[in-house]
Formats: C-alpha cells, structure tokens, sequence
C-alpha cells in the first residue's frame, strides 16, 4: 500500500484511475486491431493516435499533480 501512499491516493482514486486508462486502451486496441485486419474501417478521429496520445498526456498531468497535492 506505500505505491497509495507516495502516489497521495485512496484505494478508490487508484482503482477508478487505472480502470479508467485500461478501458480506454482496451477500447482503442479494438479499433486498432479492427482496422489493421479490414483497412477500410476507419478509426474514429476521437480515438487515433493523436487523441490517444492527448489521453496520456492528461494521465500523465494528473499522475504528476496527484503527488503535489
């Protein structure tokens, strides 16, 4: 429990944190498998690489300030 405590999180902020970029990976990966077997399925814009790389970016922040507070 000291990766709770030097991260300044509960047990239910690090659950809903690590579910919630796990989901959003998992939803993407299908996308992406989707379309690497049938290219002619497009990858919603909300979720290339650019919009993923935006959701890291804010985890990433969020990961960083969580530790200031």
């Amino acid at each position: 429990m000291g990766h709770l405590t030097d991260n300044n999180e509960t047990y239910l902020s690090h659950l809903k944190f690590a579910c919630t970029l796990g989901i959003g990976f998992l939803y993407r990966s299908v996308f992406f498998l989707t379309h690497g077997i049938l290219p002619m399925i497009a990858i919603p814009k909300h979720l290339n690489i650019d919009a993923t790389l935006e959701m890291i970016r804010e985890a990433k922040n969020h990961a960083d300030n969580r530790k200031n507070d």
